[in-house]
């Protein structure tokens, strides 16, 4: 019974809270509602830079100021073919500059804005981004993505580390960042900034798009994307004098045009024209170039931006404006720069004859010019454009044609025109500040297909200054084929100003300038007619200067032609009886020159060269012959010399080395035996081995130490002994044998031999740049100031040529085996005895060799 009671119990109770939780299930399913709201979309606007260079890290914040940047609808990229299967190819967005292998850009940047109204609401964020080849994304300063770049701190030069393809699977990354964004988002405006890197400096190929998708609890967020470029609002964009140029390259487009002075942020958007739907401008596609501003006549503001990149035979749409409000929309074709043609014109002079009147005859001429020849490319004009070179009503009837607002217009200045106003209103490439300068500008020039077209202010009549300036741009562009010169003032033609002091002095200073150059074509105006001349060859048509020249056209043919073979016979004669005969010569002086003796030359006609030749083998002859007498003659007397100076061993210094070994003997001392044994058979060994008359200096060092290790036993404690360690790069160096212990032995019988205790002995080693010296020195007082005097005089003395022994013989035979200077010098030392200095000179030949280091 109990059992049932509880059991029922807990059924009532299980029942009571499920009735208290039903009325509040409705409400919990209906919070955990979740939407879908998009924050940044794919093919939208973006601010971009593909200037190739380092932008450091600071375009990654929110203040970074990128009004500068180029702006263009997404994806983003090069080549125009290439395609990602979400976001489509580029060919529908916008393209980026870019550089062919090995020459790739690495690193190209990416901004956008966008609104976010409720941040706390997002409880998810999902990324999907087409790439080629990776990239690193920041939000708001703070990185939240990277993908095939490689961890660590991120420069310019950092590559890919992977090779993408935008329409591959690796192409596309898609990825839930809310973990690594959704920290950093914010209420108000928030900032995308996007590297992307290229794999290396070969993958000229990017591609960029992406689109950010947040999950939304709650009230849903506004999606926002404000880059997207807007349409036209508010009032129309105001301006006056808009006109085109081309650029320095064909690929290149100048806008010129003038707005009020509170006029801001000058910009051309534009876009390929296959990317408008109807009429309507094709904002999403279009690009905009933003422009600079200068103080311009009647306190406006002159506007000139330049567009870049253009592809060749396609038509653009463009707009001016502000970025807010718009001009109505134009358009331009770029041409074919290898097959184009352009218009001439001269002097329309607006306001001449009346603005209105001359305006509408200008007008007329601009638009028959163009339906003749609807192919021009654009139009060259060669100056006065209008009258009065300050007025602004006639600037804007010469720029009134809608033509001039598609076709370029290309001008110069003319003497109605020199002042600031025109400079003003077009935008010319190349311009210089320094050459043809005066209130209206300078010299320009610019390259169209194969042909450099030079515009010259002739205002400015120095022929210098505009030579100098051709000369520098037929310099800068050496591989066109035609050059053509526009300026205005005519030199050649026959109308009225033609016999004008001014153009007379014009004449005579242009005119070497364009023969200096190689001017192919000058286009002129001033005279207000139509004037076609010869092609000139300085200030006369080359027509007449050839013409008289014709009866002589055989005669001159002729006589080159016979020029020519008498000139060929010449030279071949020439070649083979003087300059065949003169190399063999020469070549035989090179090898009498390396010191080969053993060859005679030959000649195979009895002429003055076999005479030389024969005077030439005779001298070889004996030049072979005596150089052999001599130089046997010398080997043969040193040989004698040196034998003559081995067979002076001193007797006394045998009788003495024995009775050493004597004592020793009877004295038992036989480690001192054995080792004075060994140093005098190595003495002697040295002392009579004469295989060669040369041996390293180190032996020769040796022999000498050697000899005073003998003479320490002999006198004990009565003598001291100083030998100095040889230098080691010294060691190699070969020297006549004998040349230093006979040096010290001298020392020891002619100036300590005598002492009973004290005596000095040092041998030591001084060396230089080139040179080393070998010092004996002792303390010995047996000579006087006169018998050290007379041994430096035996040494300078021609008189001692004959002797063959003693210091004299060492001496000379330095002096032969050494650089001049070489040889023995004689003093008074510092210690109190004789002091002897073996001087050796160690100067290096040319080729890089010691002359004494054996």
């Amino acid at each position: 019974m109990k059992r049932n009671t509880l059991r029922f119990l807990a059924a009532w109770l299980i029942l009571v809270q499920l009735l208290c939780l039903m009325p509040q299930l409705p409400v919990m399913a209906e919070a955990a509602a979740t939407t879908e709201t998009t924050l940044v979309a794919g093919n939208t606007g973006w601010s971009f830079f593909d200037g190739n260079a380092d932008k450091g890290t600071e375009w990654r914040g929110e203040g970074f100021d990128d009004s500068t940047w180029k702006t263009g609808n997404a994806p983003l990229g090069y080549p125009a073919t290439d395609n990602n299967p979400i976001f489509g190819a580029i060919s529908g967005g916008t393209l980026v500059a870019s550089a062919k292998s090995p020459n790739a850009y690495i690193t190209y940047y990416f901004r956008k804005s966008f609104e976010v109204t409720n941040a706390s609401a997002i409880t998810g964020l999902n990324l999907t981004v087409g790439l080629d080849d990776g990239y690193v994304m920041y939000l708001n300063g703070q990185e939240i993505r990277r993908t095939y770049v490689d961890a660590g701190a991120v420069t310019w030069q950092t590559t890919a580390n992977y090779i993408n393809e935008p329409s591959n699977a690796q192409g596309t990354d898609i990825a839930d960042v809310t973990t690594a964004a959704l920290p950093f988002l914010k209420n108000g405006t928030n900032t995308l900034a996007v590297e992307m890197h290229n794999r290396d400096n070969n993958s000229s190929d990017i591609y960029f798009d992406m689109k950010l998708v947040a999950q939304v609890t709650g009230e849903p967020v506004p999606s926002a994307d404000p880059t997207v470029a807007p349409e036209p609002s508010g009032a129309p964009y105001g301006f006056s004098g808009l006109t085109l140029q081309l650029g320095a390259t064909a690929d290149v487009m100048n806008f010129s045009w003038i707005s009020a002075a509170d006029a801001t942020a000058p910009t051309v958007a534009y876009a390929k024209k296959t990317d408008m739907t109807g009429d309507a401008f094709p904002s999403s596609q279009a690009t905009q170039v933003h422009g600079t501003s200068a103080s311009a006549a009647e306190s406006k503001l002159a506007n000139k931006a330049t567009l870049t990149g253009l592809l060749p035979s396609t038509e653009y749409v463009y707009r001016i404006g502000n970025g807010t409000n718009w001009s109505a929309t134009y358009s331009f074709e770029t041409g074919d720069a290898q097959n184009y043609s352009f218009v001439a014109v001269g002097d329309p002079q607006i306001g001449s004859s009346g603005v209105a009147a001359n305006t509408a005859g200008w007008a007329d001429t601009v638009n028959k010019a163009l339906t003749l020849f609807p192919e021009t490319d654009f139009i060259l004009s060669a100056g006065d454009q209008v009258n009065t070179a300050t007025s602004e009503s006639e600037y804007a009837g010469f720029l009134s044609p809608d033509a001039l607002k598609s076709v370029p217009v290309m001008p110069v200045a003319g003497n109605h025109d020199n002042a600031a106003n025109y400079v003003q209103h077009f935008t010319l490439p190349n311009l210089s500040a320094e050459y043809g300068v005066t209130s209206a500008g300078g010299d320009y020039y610019h390259v169209y297909g194969d042909t450099l077209y030079i515009g010259l202010n002739s205002n400015n009549t120095s022929g210098t200054s505009h030579e100098t300036f051709i000369r520098q741009a037929v310099a800068a562009n050496a591989n066109v084929k035609w050059k053509i010169v526009n300026f205005h003032h005519s030199i050649y033609s026959s109308a009225s100003h033609s016999k004008e002091s001014d153009i007379l002095g014009r004449r005579a200073a242009f005119f070497p300038v364009f023969d200096a150059c190689d001017i192919d074509m000058v286009i002129m105006g001033h005279d207000h007619c139509y004037t076609r001349s010869y092609q000139m060859l300085g200030d006369i048509p080359q027509k007449m200067i050839f013409n008289s020249m014709q009866k002589y056209r055989f005669w001159f043919f002729l006589f080159s032609v016979a020029s020519l073979i008498i000139i060929g016979v010449f030279s071949f004669s020439m070649n083979r009886f003087i300059q065949r005969p003169i190399n063999k010569l020469i070549n035989a002086f090179q090898r009498l020159e390396n010191g080969d003796m053993s060859f005679e030359i030959q000649h195979v006609y009895d002429d003055e060269i076999e005479n030389l030749y024969q005077h030439f083998n005779g001298m070889i002859k004996k030049l072979d012959l005596m150089i052999k007498h001599e130089y046997l003659q010398e080997i043969m007397v040193k040989r004698a010399e040196l034998k003559q100076l081995q067979s002076q061993i001193n007797p006394h210094f045998l009788y003495n080395s024995f009775f050493i070994l004597y004592t020793m003997t009877r004295r038992g001392e036989y480690e001192m035996l054995e080792k004075f044994e060994l140093q005098l058979g190595e003495y002697f060994q040295f002392l009579t081995r004469n295989a060669s008359d040369e041996v390293p200096l180190s032996r020769e060092v040796e022999h000498a130490r050697t000899y005073c290790e003998i003479q320490s036993l002999r006198f004990s404690n009565r003598i001291q002994i100083s030998f100095d360690t040889l230098p080691p790069e010294y060691a190699a160096i070969a020297v006549p044998r004998l040349i230093l212990q006979p040096i010290v032995e001298n020392a020891f019988e002619h100036g300590l031999e005598s002492k009973e205790a004290g005596g000095l002995l040092r041998i030591a080693f001084e060396n230089g740049h080139d040179f080393l010296d070998i010092v004996i020195e002792d303390n010995g007082d047996g000579l006087s100031e006169m018998d050290v005097a007379g041994m430096q005089n035996s040494l300078v003395s021609e008189g001692n040529a004959i002797e063959t022994t003693g210091t004299v013989n060492i001496h000379k035979r330095i002096q032969l085996k050494f650089q001049s200077g070489s040889g023995l010098m004689v003093s008074r030392g510092g210690l109190g005895g004789l002091k002897v200095v073996i001087h050796l000179v160690l100067q290096e030949e040319k080729d890089g060799s010691d002359t004494g280091r054996g």
